[in-house]
């Protein structure tokens, strides 16, 4: 039996990384709403945790997902549930992503913590989660494409991120790169992205030294005219074993995600065939799982996604792909809508 929790604040309290954490109304709201999402991944006899059960049935049922083969508790059923629980019932913890808040928030509904990864475990991911992994790994796949033999598929990419750690050389990258796009090493999606379009104005330049004060440093990227963005899926398991999930096509406005394409791997891989030769996207694909494999073995296990974009060439002949714009290691909205694909007509 599993535990399943949707904790969409999980990106800005791995940013707080506090046991005491309270997310902005607009998180609570997001996880209110959309609390019973992990019906579509649940198995018979799974538990969910819902801050309201009769709403999340509700919820469910308005969408047509089915939801009999699980049951709603709020953290106070949960608590109630779990006291009268067998010691020897084998037992698991399913969450959006980990992080200390969400931890403290099921030892204090009584979950034991045999069941929950050890605070070591939380500041490893804290790691990996940060931004600076997905620059260190854009260099690998780099090098990659680089020891490649000159063919039809060479310098098919784009991307180049780096790591600044003071508000003079994000100036210098500003004159360098021209438009650039600033990323806080921790964040959600969207709410530590910045773009920089002008001269740097005294709010940008505020937020920027706060963001190196309180964390370390800040990402610098070159503002890329996309034309779609896209993801690649996957889930890690014991041993650093990689499995590919699917591929993850998504609609944004600014730095705001508005949703995910439900549709078959056939039909986004022909979307993709518009800008990209497949058989290199199935390289791309490989390469991951091997890289992947590494980074995450004896460090990460769970659901992971690596967003990418398709970007044109400036003299409008084909398009490249930047093959690395941010790693996620939790579960993503891709995977609820690969989830859901087989709901689809």
């Amino acid at each position: 039996m599993t535990l399943h929790v949707f904790n969409p604040e999980h990106d800005i309290a791995l940013a707080s990384n506090k046991e005491n954490f309270t997310a902005p109304h607009a998180a609570r709201s997001l996880r209110y709403c959309l609390s019973f999402l992990p019906v579509l991944w649940a198995e018979e006899g799974d538990w969910i945790l819902v801050e309201d059960a009769q709403q999340a049935i509700r919820s469910a049922r308005k969408r047509k997902y089915r939801c009999d083969h699980v049951r709603f508790l709020t953290r106070e059923a949960l608590t109630e549930m779990l006291q009268v629980l067998p010691a020897r019932k084998q037992f698991e913890v399913d969450v959006w992503g980990w992080d200390l808040a969400i931890r403290k928030e099921l030892l204090d509904c009584g979950v034991p913590a045999r069941v929950l990864p050890p605070k070591s475990h939380i500041t490893e991911l804290r790691k990996l989660s940060n931004r600076q992994t997905s620059v260190k790994m854009l260099k690998k796949i780099d090098i990659w494409f680089s020891k490649r033999p000159k063919n039809q598929f060479h310098n098919c990419t784009i991307g180049k991120s780096f790591i600044v750690e003071s508000l003079d050389e994000v100036k210098m990258m500003r004159k360098q790169l021209g438009d650039i796009v600033v990323k806080a090493p921790w964040s959600s999606s969207g709410r530590g992205v910045k773009y920089i379009t002008t001269q740097l104005n005294t709010s940008q330049k505020g937020w920027i030294e706060n963001t190196i004060k309180e964390q370390g440093s800040i990402i610098v990227e070159p503002y890329y005219k996309k034309v779609l963005d896209f993801g690649m899926e996957f889930t890690i398991h014991n041993g650093g074993i990689v499995i590919y999930e699917g591929l993850s096509i998504f609609y944004t406005k600014g730095t705001t995600w508005l949703g995910n394409i439900v549709s078959t791997e056939e039909d986004k891989r022909e979307m993709l065939s518009k800008y990209l030769n497949l058989h290199f996207l199935d390289e791309v694909r490989d390469q991951w799982k091997v890289l992947l494999k590494t980074l995450c073995k004896g460090r990460y296990i769970g659901k992971l996604g690596i967003d990418m974009m398709i970007v044109p060439n400036e003299e409008g002949k084909g398009f490249y792909l930047h093959p690395c714009v941010e790693i996620n290691f939790r579960r993503t909205m891709g995977h609820v809508a690969l989830a859901l694909t087989p709901l689809s007509p």
